[in-house]
């Protein structure tokens, strides 16, 4: 099978796992959208690149990351390795904090839940800021999935 069409099967199966998980697909198959329930969850897309043989994550609040699956010992571990992310980024377990300057996002920290404890896990941010503005920060997460501790299929 192709690792399009293990991307496109891997996809499906976790889009399939829930009716409250809410997706589209582009018309080449190789993009899934999840989108947010509410204003207090993030959207989330996952590609992958056939040529560069790279999956990527983005969110519509600033976070994103790359995967290099020639980087795993095989592409349906990359493919765990991504999905088993998207999945906590779809439940409670994973938010997004934002932090703003005068109102505009200017910086975003990827955080999980780790027994009860909010732990950076990556962070994205703005080169030119303005730095004299008002702080403030925001927090947003979704509910599509429930945490993976509490579901039978973790």
């Amino acid at each position: 099978m192709s690792a399009e069409s293990q991307f496109y099967e891997y996809a499906n199966q976790l889009a399939g796992s829930a009716s409250s998980v809410h997706h589209r697909w582009s018309e080449d198959r190789l993009t899934i959208s999840f989108r947010k329930i509410n204003d207090e969850g993030f959207d989330i897309e996952v590609s992958y690149d056939p040529i560069s043989k790279e999956l990527e994550i983005q969110t519509d609040r600033g976070c994103h990351d790359h995967f290099h699956a020639e980087k795993f010992e095989s592409f349906p571990a990359a493919l765990a390795c991504v999905f088993g992310l998207v999945r906590d980024l779809l439940s409670r377990n994973m938010r997004i904090e934002e932090t703003q300057a005068n109102g505009k996002p200017r910086k975003w920290e990827l955080q999980a839940n780790i027994n009860g404890k909010w732990v950076t896990e990556s962070t994205t941010g703005l080169f030119i800021w303005n730095v004299f503005g008002s702080k403030s920060m925001a927090k947003y997460s979704n509910d599509a999935l429930p945490p993976r501790e509490r579901c039978h299929d973790a």
